[in-house]
């Protein structure tokens, strides 16, 4: 009986632990969101974890770590060391703990958005191999969903990039998701713009009834425009740039010249023709070459194709 009653108070104890914990990871995760409204969609679409509570739970644990560790070495550290007395030891360790718990925190909530977006860039060049892949199936007679399982079961390996989503509505078509919900919520978890549209088209055309195909030409479609618009876009702003550059290269040897006509007229103290050719030379030219390679570097960058 009394063995019996033990184990009755254990269990009652684990379950009281529990829902402590429970309550713990909600309020957490509430904090979560409240310092990023889009933290969900972020832990989702960037494939750090497959949910908000796996991804809290870790991170929560990673967080007490990263703020008792610190404490508890900073504390020694100070005794020890620096010889400090324990009460000015404590508030420092403290201190530290509070300071690497709220850097810790920042990470945590701003870690998801990161990965989030450089996910999406990496997706959107590739965006034509899934939707040439979705394409295909369609035109050989598969009905929406049966061109979705097909891309899951043998095309992944091609286009591992997208497994995240593909996985997600083949996983949803099989619970019996409708296919226009499935589309729906693959949508509003991808980074990327062009595949949000193309998983948002394909959601109306499911309850529609509408072209499919067509759908998917004319996402396609509009993708290779916005690249043509955007190859043209940076085209004009290197022209401007190499512009800039032959306009400087061209007018800083004709302006070093005048000034140094006019000291040999007129010497101005503490200015002479040396210090103007090596200011020219060694300064203002390489940091206006550099400045418009920074220029271009960053226009061409927004093209990944």
């Amino acid at each position: 009986m009394a063995r019996m009653r033990a184990k009755e108070r254990l269990v009652g104890a684990r379950v009281a632990l529990a829902a402590i914990a429970r309550r713990v990871l909600d309020a957490y995760m509430g904090l979560l969101l409240s310092l990023n409204r889009e933290i969900e969609v972020q832990v989702l679409g960037s494939g750090i974890s497959s949910s908000l509570e796996r991804y809290a739970s870790r991170s929560l644990i990673a967080l007490v770590a990263a703020s008792v560790t610190p404490g508890i070495i900073g504390y020694v550290f100070f005794v020890k060391l620096l010889a400090m007395p324990s009460t000015r030891a404590l508030v420092a360790s403290v201190l530290l703990s509070v300071t690497v718990f709220f850097l810790t925190l920042a990470f945590i909530v701003a870690a998801p958005g990161l990965a989030y977006r450089s996910r999406g860039s990496r997706l959107e060049p590739r965006f034509p191999l899934l939707a040439s892949s979705l394409a295909t199936r369609l035109l050989s007679g598969l009905t929406l969903s049966g061109a979705v399982l097909g891309v899951a079961r043998e095309d992944l390996d091609d286009i591992p990039e997208f497994r995240i989503e593909v996985e997600y509505l083949a996983s949803a078509i099989k619970a019996g998701v409708p296919v226009d919900r499935a589309f729906e919520e693959a949508a509003r978890i991808t980074p990327s713009v062009s595949l949000r549209s193309l998983f948002s088209a394909l959601a109306v055309a499911s309850r529609t009834g509408a072209g499919v195909t067509d759908i998917v030409d004319a996402v396609l479609r509009e993708y290779l425009f916005n690249v043509e618009t955007e190859v043209d876009r940076v085209t004009s702003s290197l022209g401007a740039y190499m512009e800039m550059f032959v306009t400087a290269s061209v007018m800083l040897p004709i302006a070093v010249g005048v000034v140094g006509l006019l000291l040999v007229f007129q010497s101005i103290p503490g200015l002479n023709f040396e210090t103007i050719m090596f200011v020219t030379t060694f300064i203002l030219t390489p940091m206006t070459a550099a400045g418009i390679l920074v220029l271009s570097d960053s226009a061409v960058s927004r093209i990944r194709l």
